[in-house]
């Protein structure tokens, strides 16, 4: 709330963001330890999935306002309203994918799908699909294992704690029939969960 100068107001943006950063940190970590513990409790109430979606769309739009990466969103009129599942969780999931579909992605865009699951009624198919870098099948192998990232290079340049797929994996799991992923190197990459 105080006047600061531009100096001082670079070194408060670098203090809250490294602030956050710290705390993404721990909160993987505690997520983790507590799934591992079979701890984590998942709950299941009536969630308003098309509401969930755009607001999670709407925090990465202003927190990428600067970025020319449209995001875009196609929800199934065929899906109920209301769905029963955790939303806590499911907001973790998708900010987890839209984080990293944003982090890879310099060009073209990145869209967020809900279709229901034919073969499961009452079973929604949520995917993020991005433009960006993509993997080849031995990156992709090593996904979703905690602490894995899919080489040093990509932990330099990008970041990242290698915890975020390990957890939307097994929250996944908990939550329903788990996750998966297809990617082309130089193409973009679809993750999916229901």
């Amino acid at each position: 709330d105080l006047d600061l100068n531009v100096e001082q107001k670079k070194c408060n943006q670098v203090v809250l963001a490294s602030g956050q950063t710290l705390l993404a940190v721990i909160n993987d970590i505690l997520d983790y330890s507590k799934i591992e513990a079979g701890k984590m409790q998942i709950e299941s109430v009536s969630i308003n999935l098309q509401r969930l979606v755009w607001e999670v769309l709407r925090m990465f739009r202003l927190s990428t306002k600067n970025r020319k990466v449209p995001l875009m969103s196609d929800i199934s009129p065929e899906l109920p309203k209301y769905v029963l599942g955790d939303p806590t969780r499911l907001r973790q999931v998708l900010t987890n994918l839209l984080s990293n579909a944003m982090k890879f992605t310099e060009q073209g865009q990145v869209a967020v799908t809900a279709v229901p699951v034919t073969e499961s009624p009452g079973m929604v198919r949520l995917a993020v699909t991005d433009t960006g870098i993509g993997m080849n099948k031995e990156q992709q192998a090593k996904l979703f294992s905690a602490f894995s990232q899919t080489e040093v290079s990509t932990t330099r340049k990008y970041g990242g704690t290698g915890l975020g797929l390990a957890i939307c994996k097994q929250l996944s799991e908990l939550m329903g029939d788990g996750i998966g992923v297809e990617s082309t190197l130089g193409q973009g990459t679809t993750f999916w969960v229901k």
